[in-house]
């Protein structure tokens, strides 16, 4: 069974194929430069690990000792492997992290209340009293107030998640799962704190039982979903992680081998007479959105006609050279199915009228809530569509 952590799930419901790339395949993504986003995260993180570090051994440090370690990180990093855009400046991003570190000590100051248990806290836990799914995380911080057991985690964005993304809630919910099986004697309560270093800003939840509950049911059901398609991939389904496009896709490492993008870096080739691949594309489009008016059109006319002749009582409609019938159809809701069902068998129907819904039951064995070898008798076959829309960087 292996060890899932946060990121691991995150990566998976953004983008299934690539879980498969890092996690399954083992495919390594290339080093990468530091981005300047990574270096004020760390600098920042480091800056506080230390200043909680000394006020356990007793001692305050001062705002002067924390600038001049941010100074001495600073220098430590050759500012060569920071990768920047156009608008960034190095001096932007250590402008706020001088501003972060600043503003944290002073709201914080005397740091009275707060006793710290630990810093960049490695751990790994049990999901169930079975130990079949194991976690993994870090805590940025984990204090001691009074009775309580507070989880804090910092953040350095420019922007305030929305109330009801509750992802990050999620993940530090999860960790108080460890917290209650390593010190649960000493936790009457547990709190999480997210602080928002560039707005100043705390958030502050209490982790009850019942919501501690929910996360875990959430997050074993996904990994069951991950071990059962990870059964399917080593039996060579390969179709179980499928890759997902999302706004990450233009960073992505694997673009060469992922099949959403590894056309791009081919070669143009002949398929038809002297037309190209990507012309077929292009003329497939076009005469797609043509059909697509077309359709429409044709809903419009037909709109028109029936209800001409519904106003004038016609059955049939005369054109110059074709002729139109007008038949009136009924169709039938299904408003109590146990009812229904009941009614047809006593009738002897419910074979002839009753049929599965094939698309539904594409969807919950492709979800995995119903196992292929649970349905013998069913025939798996695979067909292809082709849709398409606007390249926008075609034009660039």
């Amino acid at each position: 069974m292996a060890v899932y952590s946060f990121s691991q799930i995150s990566l998976y419901k953004t983008c299934p194929r690539k879980y498969r790339y890092k996690y399954i395949d083992k495919i390594d993504e290339p080093a990468t430069a530091w981005s300047p986003d990574l270096f004020l995260w760390t600098v920042v993180h480091s800056v506080l690990e230390t200043l909680y570090k000394r006020l356990n051994e007793m001692q305050q440090p001062t705002l002067d000792d924390m600038l001049t370690q941010l100074d001495e990180l600073r220098a430590e990093r050759d500012e060569n492997d920071i990768v920047l855009r156009e608008w960034q400046t190095k001096e932007s991003y250590y402008r706020r992290a001088t501003v972060y570190i600043t503003e944290y000590r002073n709201t914080y100051t005397p740091f009275s209340d707060v006793r710290t248990m630990a810093t960049e806290l490695m751990m790994t836990f049990s999901l169930d009293d079975a130990e079949q799914f194991k976690f993994r995380g870090v805590i940025d911080r984990l204090d001691k107030e009074w009775k309580s057991l507070i989880i804090n985690d910092y953040k350095t964005w420019k922007s305030l998640p929305p109330e009801q993304k509750d992802t990050y809630q999620e993940q530090l919910t999860l960790y108080a799962l460890w917290i209650k099986q390593k010190y649960g004697k000493y936790a009457e309560k547990i709190y999480w704190k997210l602080h928002y270093l560039h707005f100043n800003t705390l958030d502050e939840w209490e982790i009850t039982e019942q919501k501690l509950h929910d996360v875990v049911e959430k997050y074993s059901a996904v990994i069951q979903e991950i071990e059962a398609k990870r059964f399917y991939h080593a039996m060579w389904t390969d179709d179980q992680f499928p890759a997902v496009e999302n706004p990450s896709c233009q960073y992505c490492a694997y673009q060469s081998i992922c099949p959403l993008w590894t056309h791009a870096s081919m070669d143009d080739e002949i398929l038809l007479g002297e037309k190209t691949v990507r012309s077929l594309v292009d003329e497939y489009a076009e005469i797609t959105k043509q059909a697509n008016e077309l359709d429409k059109q044709k809903k419009m006319l037909k709109e028109q006609l029936l209800v001409y002749a519904e106003t004038h009582n016609i059955q049939k409609l005369i054109g110059n050279e074709y002729i139109a019938t007008v038949a009136a159809q009924t169709h039938y809701s299904i408003v109590d199915h146990d009812s229904l069902l009941n009614a047809l068998k006593q009738l002897g129907k419910e074979t002839e009228l009753l049929r599965v819904d094939r698309f539904a039951l594409a969807r919950v064995i492709k979800d995995g809530s119903v196992m292929l070898w649970d349905l013998a008798w069913v025939s798996p076959q695979e067909s292809l569509s082709l849709r398409t829309k606007k390249n926008k960087d075609a034009s660039m």
